[in-house]
């Protein structure tokens, strides 16, 4: 079953609500949510797709003067990947969605599942004016822009699980994966793609080793396009602040909505187990840990933090 096929079947879907299923695997597009009758699958009418118009009226007025180009597709590989490969000049500004990725990723090269038309896949370029050791902040500060951007849209409950997880009653509702995009004309640049489940976490439970909750549970919540605008607006703001200030001017708020703000936990990875209790984060982004053999400072990327006592 190629990509290609299955982001032409998308399109058909999307644009006529209709379309065969042909050799497609039917079981693939179940599991992602896609209903099917007989050979023919169907949009139903009911369905919030993403839409460019009702997105572009909700940003704020410094997201519509920033924002360069929004694409929004039926189906694609990764919208990291398609943002990292992207020609222009410059990817700052540059905004792409899709109804379902076929092919995303999250962190330490897991599949980040992708129900058709339930979630939020998102991805956005950035300027960053920060180097070196000063970009370990950067997923910390997406994060929080996520957890702020739904607050705003009056979703409860929520807070931070380090370093860039957003929690919904202590079960992941966000996850955030930074590329790094260098060219020899521009300062670095971040893709920051972000995944949100909306509605669609009933078919991913099985597939991943902790709990899931979806923005549907909340009360009153926000719809797919609410959720997308507010996103890239708080996005924006926030890392024009992390680009003028850094991670510093954020770490008082940050270690305030930490889920694991002074519990002990157990942080995996690089072949090697740490147990410790959380202090907090550092000036970059670090995780501080008091453990029986002193204080540590952990970063980010392939490293996985449970709490001790947690089964999940």
């Amino acid at each position: 079953m190629s990509t290609e096929a299955l982001v032409e079947f998308f399109d058909r879907l999307v644009a006529e609500g209709i379309a065969n299923i042909g050799e497609l695997d039917r079981e693939h597009l179940l599991t992602i949510g896609v209903a099917i009758d007989g050979d023919t699958a169907r949009l139903d009418p009911s369905t919030e797709v993403l839409d460019e118009t009702r997105i572009l009226s909700l940003l704020d007025e410094e997201a519509k003067a920033w924002l360069a180009s929004i694409v929004i597709k039926p189906a694609t590989g990764s919208t990291n990947s398609d943002l990292m490969q992207s020609e222009a000049p410059s990817i700052d500004g540059r905004v792409i969605l899709a109804e379902t990725q076929l092919l995303g990723r999250g962190r330490r090269g897991r599949t980040w599942m992708s129900p058709f038309a339930r979630n939020i896949a998102l991805t956005m370029g950035c300027g960053v004016q920060r180097s070196g050791h000063d970009l370990g902040g950067l997923s910390l500060v997406v994060g929080y822009a996520v957890l702020e951007a739904l607050e705003a849209l009056g979703v409860e409950d929520l807070a931070l699980k380090w370093p860039n997880d957003v929690l919904y009653q202590g079960r992941k509702l966000c996850g955030v994966l930074i590329e790094m995009a260098h060219s020899s004309h521009h300062s670095p640049q971040a893709v920051i793609g972000i995944g949100i489940n909306h509605s669609g976490a009933q078919l991913v439970r099985a597939q991943v080793d902790q709990g899931l909750a979806e923005l549907v549970e909340s009360k009153n919540p926000p719809t797919r396009n609410e959720t997308a605008a507010a996103v890239i607006s708080g996005v924006r703001k926030q890392v024009d602040r992390f680009n003028a200030h850094g991670f510093e001017a954020f770490r008082p708020e940050w270690d305030a909505r930490h889920y694991f703000s002074g519990r002990q936990v157990r942080v995996a990875g690089a072949g090697k187990a740490v147990i410790g209790r959380v202090l907090g984060v550092s000036p970059f982004g670090e995780l501080h840990l008091s453990t029986p053999h002193g204080q540590e400072f952990l970063s980010g990327g392939e490293i996985s933090m449970r709490d001790l006592h947690a089964h999940d």
